[in-house]
């Protein structure tokens, strides 16, 4: 195997392992390129055809770039060439000089930027805020700011096109994303390792700091003391912190009042569920992000109907791409209403409940209720477990991912992503979203 195709495979492995693609957008697009070159600054593409050039170059090229910049060390310009096109001169000529500067790896997803965030009327003031801390990082008007609302709203994308933003304009700004449970655990382990000096050496030295989900310190005294630190010292150095939550800080519970204060000193603003002409909008641009379009009353039928979050949004219509992408039959709004019949989520008269919603899960799939709420790791369990926290999320009213994460003992991000890959497997898994149709139905059934 040669340089170009050893280096080329392992950043395709690299992208498909990351998540940053749906599984049928890196197989219709990324895997079938077949040819590359390396030479000097520039890596040369041969997509499989002239469609895949202009989709790659509108929707792919920056998640590309990112991962050969992780797995190479070294920037390369990308140009992307159609089958038959001449390829650059010297092509067994492999110039790929050694770089010792280490890759900064921000954590971002390369999809959250503010160019790819829709704006309507449930997210438009959080937009706004979050694009003037973009352009003055640390002013303290805006110092911290601190989104809420529920999963699937936008609040990460938002959080992270802040840092986006902040890398594309200074390079060498420390920027640094976390997860509120990532930042408890590595506290843990800084204590056990005696390592408590470079954690608060990485964390206190960043120009930009985004905690996703701070309601998850919640009762951790310990690792509360030490953000109230941590927060403090970034303040006082005017270094911009961004805060996300499932609740304002007034509602905050079980977190040092000194703390909760220092929240509310900077701005607020919350993220609704997207309204119809959102939720449209929503799903063009998502189309148009994957190289495919549709007749506007199949969008017009999936924002009518799937108003809960942009997950679920984004849920229903990779299904509808990926019957589209399988040529089964031509695909009209009749046959669009009919492969969503089971995924679109309509109001019940009947009050679902957890303890119900467990029960037939567990009949489905020939299980104890004791096994979901369990620790086994067998598959069938998984993934029983995993549409019970699916089913539960849509279907219990007023709940959120802290409700589903307090009833089946799991934490938030268990809870996130069980819904995010049950939500993507019934766009792709006929046994999975027949299960859910099924379990449904029951549940339903007057």
């Amino acid at each position: 195997m040669d340089f170009n195709q050893k280096k080329w495979e392992d950043i395709c492995e690299r992208i498909r392992l990351s998540n940053m693609l749906q599984p049928f957008q890196y197989d219709t697009w990324i895997a079938p390129i077949e040819r590359v070159h390396f030479k000097e600054k520039i890596l040369y593409i041969w997509a499989p055809s002239p469609i895949a050039v202009k989709a790659i170059e509108n929707s792919y090229l920056h998640i590309i770039k990112e991962f050969v910049f992780k797995e190479t060390k070294k920037e390369y310009e990308i140009k992307v060439l159609a089958p038959g096109e001449e390829m650059p001169a010297s092509e067994n000529t492999i110039s790929l000089k050694n770089d010792n500067t280490a890759a900064k790896d921000y954590n971002l997803n390369p999809k959250y930027t503010f160019n790819t965030f829709v704006v309507g009327s449930s997210n438009k003031l959080a937009h706004a805020y979050s694009l003037s801390v973009a352009e003055v990082p640390g002013e303290r008007t805006y110092n911290p700011l601190f989104i809420y609302g529920g999963a699937g709203l936008g609040k990460t994308h938002l959080s992270q096109a802040i840092g986006h933003f902040m890398k594309d304009r200074n390079s060498s700004a420390n920027i640094i994303y976390v997860a509120a449970e990532t930042y408890t655990n590595e506290y843990i382990n800084s204590l056990q390792n005696k390592t408590t000096e470079r954690f608060r050496e990485k964390y206190r030295n960043a120009d930009l700091l985004i905690v996703d989900d701070i309601q998850f310190i919640s009762g951790k005294e310990a690792t509360i003391t030490e953000f109230f630190h941590t927060f403090n010292e970034l303040y006082q150095k005017n270094k911009q912190i961004v805060l996300t939550s499932d609740r304002p800080p007034k509602q905050l519970k079980n977190i040092d009042e000194r703390l909760v204060s220092r929240f509310n000193c900077g701005i607020t603003c919350d993220i609704t569920k997207p309204d119809y002409e959102t939720r449209f909008a929503i799903l063009k641009n998502n189309c148009m992000a994957a190289g495919v379009s549709f007749d506007d009353e199949i969008y017009a039928f999936i924002a009518k109907n799937v108003k809960s979050n942009v997950r679920e949004l984004e849920g229903a219509l990779n299904r509808i791409i990926v019957y589209e992408k399988l040529k089964i039959e031509p695909l009209t709004l009749s046959v669009a209403e009919r492969i969503l019949k089971d995924f679109v989520f309509t109001e019940s008269d009947k009050n679902i409940t957890y303890s119900m919603i467990k029960q037939e899960v567990a009949n489905y799939f020939g299980i104890d209720v004791d096994d979901i709420m369990g620790k086994k790791k067998i598959k069938n369990i998984v993934t029983a477990r995993q549409i019970a926290m699916f089913i539960a999320f849509n279907k219990v009213k007023n709940t959120n991912v802290t409700t589903v994460a307090r009833e089946f003992e799991r934490d938030h991000s268990t809870i996130s992503h069980a819904v995010e890959k049950i939500s993507a497997a019934m766009g792709e898994d006929e046994e999975i979203s027949t299960a859910v149709r099924d379990i449904i139905s029951k549940l339903t059934d007057d």
